[in-house]
Parts: C-alpha cells; structure tokens; sequence
C-alpha cells in the first residue's frame, strides 16, 4: 500500500495497470484524508544519506510496486524491469537517437545518457537501483515493516553500495549476465514470459518513446553495452 501511496499522482495512469496494477482508490482516500495529502508537494522529503540527493519517491515507489506486484524476475524477460531500470533505459535510447548527431556512433551516445543526464538521469537510476535493493530487502527481513526498511536504507549505510547491490541482487554478480540480460529484454524477451513480455515491451516504448518508438537489435546491444558500463563504473 505505501508503494500505491506514493506512486498515485505521478503513475497511476492506464499505461501503468499491467506493469504496477492499480490503485485501492478507497484505501487512498481514506489515508489521504487522514494525513491531509492533495499532492505530491504535500510528502515529506526523504534524502540519502550518502549522497545528501532528495530521493524521487514517486518514481522510486512506482519501480517498487512493479516489484510487488509481479515478484521477483525469474529470467530476463521480467515485467517488472520495464516498470523500474529497463523501462528508463528505452528513454536513454531515445535521447541517444536524438542527440546522436553530437557523437561519433549510437554506442558514444548511449553512454553519454545512460543514467547521467537527458529523461534518464542520475537521480532516476538511483531510484530504479534502490526500488530492487529495497524488495530484495523486504523479501528477506519479513520481521520489518517497508517504512522500516526504506528508512534504514537511506539513514545508514546500504545507499552507499547500491550499485554492488543492484548487480548481485538483479544480476548474481555477474557484469556479462547483466549485459546479456538488458540485451533480450531491450529486444523481446524469452521463455515462457516472452509473449507476455514483448507485448508490455511494445506497450512501453509507445508510452516511454514518443520521438523514436524503435529501434534496431545493434542498437539496443549498444545500450545494454553502455548499461554494463555504468554499472561497472560505480561498483
């Protein structure tokens, strides 16, 4: 419920129903009401500790609802992703397209965007990092509650690995998983959740990309190229 708290103003549109499910509009009247909430302005800001950056719990809370409401990715082709990092990363595709005049190739572009600056920036990758940091945390401390484990997240020191975090909790640790992975899911997934997945994808690139809603299998190896390299950057 804290996630739908949160997330109600900024994600709550239909395009989010399939990835995050919907909003207990009741329950969020009720609360709302209570604590005297008619916007986002209205929530109490919540810093990190590590890098004294305000966190963007809207959107933070829109990745981990994604989470919650479909689990935990089994294979490369989750859902989930595209409500959280994977779904920012088609954003950074298409900044690259329009900016790629600026740069030597489409991979120079990627790795200018990806998680730095443009609609995919700093603060957002931070966010969709913590969101799967977060419910890896609440599925492994059952006895907390989640306001308990976001506040011990960004008070102490768990903010301050997160890039560790993200690639041993998403990726097993694993640098070529994690670029293999982005790979599939930029390009359709596979197994048993890639019918369902390649429909959400579509869903999403019409949703996330208004000026380039495609894109071709070497650029979207580009992308999870550039990907791999941030995430090796900050670990």
């Amino acid at each position: 419920m804290i996630a739908q708290f949160y997330r109600q103003y900024s994600y709550s549109s239909a395009s989010w129903i399939p990835v995050a499910g919907g909003l207990n509009s009741g329950w969020l009247a009720m609360i709302n009401s209570s604590l005297n909430i008619s916007s986002e302005k209205d929530f109490k800001a919540l810093h990190d500790n590590s890098t004294g950056i305000e966190i963007g719990l809207p959107h933070m809370m829109a990745s981990l609802n994604s989470l919650l409401f479909w689990g935990e990715p089994q294979s490369a082709s989750g859902i989930q992703d595209l409500g959280g990092w994977c779904g920012d990363l088609l954003t950074s595709i298409e900044d690259a397209h329009v900016n790629q005049k600026n740069y030597n190739s489409f991979y120079e572009a990627a790795v200018a965007y990806v998680g730095k600056k443009g609609q995919f920036g700093r603060e957002d990758l931070l966010d969709d990092l913590d969101a799967l940091n977060i419910y890896s945390t609440i599925k492994t401390q059952t006895n907390l509650t989640v306001s308990k484990i976001i506040e011990n997240y960004y008070t102490g020191n768990e903010s301050s690995v997160r890039f560790n975090s993200y690639l041993g909790n998403r990726f097993d640790d694993n640098l070529t998983t994690l670029e293999n992975d982005t790979y599939i899911l930029l390009t359709g997934g596979k197994g048993s959740w890639g019918v369902a997945y390649k429909k959400a994808l579509d869903a999403f690139k019409k949703f996330k990309m208004s000026k380039y809603s495609s894109y071709t299998d070497s650029e979207a190896k580009d992308t999870a190229k550039a990907f791999h390299l941030l995430i090796e950057q900050n670990a």
